[in-house]
């Protein structure tokens, strides 16, 4: 049996010796890892997925002394159960982001998904041949609540697609894409940067501002960050 920690979560997980060197996510945090090959002692900290740590340094630290880590066993068959979403939620805003910018949006005033180019915005159902059948996409959920003082933002959600003939979906339904999801995503530096530009241009400050949780998600330099953030609300009284 191989012992291992978790780089993302720092958990400590138990696979088969002869899962050594396939990549499995991690139940606890959901990074992809790959796992180790065995060793006769001591715990090895695993590799985390190459596209997913590119320049960025993994944390090494050993648990601190006396800590009882939390175990996971990762089974031959045990990627851990991820339930996309499977319809579009009306209230919600959606993006589709390349590495660097924000290629595609979705929001509901009957137009669907609409594809930014280099000629401006267009209609992914009447320009089909624009949406690129490969390449690395991450679908981002802006989830927006009712409040007192209006619409806020509440939180976002990223989503990992597959590299491969995932966008033509834009261009058949307003909820194809969610078809695509293979489990939650994360977000890097560059991507954070152009949804934190995507909100400074369509919203009021107050709209998003107050949603500490997510201002600092966006603006922190991390080169790669999960992608569920929720608004906490302060305990009263």
């Amino acid at each position: 049996m191989i012992r291992f920690t978790c780089p993302g979560c720092r958990s400590t997980l138990n696979a088969k010796d002869e899962l050594a060197g396939q990549r499995r996510r991690c139940p606890k945090c959901g990074q992809a890892v790959e796992i180790p090959s065995p060793r006769s002692e001591g715990l090895i900290t695993a590799t985390p997925e190459p596209s997913l740590a590119e320049g960025a340094a993994p944390d090494t630290a050993e648990p601190a002394a006396g800590a009882a880590p939390l175990v996971h066993d990762l089974r031959d068959d045990a990627l851990p159960r991820f339930k996309p979403p499977e319809e579009i939620v009306r209230s919600n805003i959606y993006l589709i982001c390349d590495k660097v910018r924000v290629f595609a949006t979705w929001r509901n005033d009957g137009q669907g998904w609409v594809l930014k180019t280099k000629m401006g915005a267009l209609s992914a159902k009447r320009n089909a041949e624009q949406i690129p059948a490969h390449g690395d996409y991450t679908l981002v959920e802006l989830i927006f609540e009712d409040a007192e003082e209006g619409r806020r933002l509440g939180g976002i959600c990223v989503y990992e697609l597959p590299k491969r003939w995932a966008l033509p979906a834009l261009a058949r339904s307003d909820s194809a894409i969610l078809a695509k999801v293979v489990g939650p995503g994360r977000l890097i530096r560059e991507q954070k940067l152009a949804v934190r530009r995507y909100l400074e241009e369509q919203f009021m400050p107050e709209i998003w501002h107050e949603n500490r949780e997510v201002v600092d998600y966006l603006s922190n330099d991390d080169f790669v960050s999960p992608g569920t953030v929720r608004h906490s609300e302060e305990p009263s009284g």
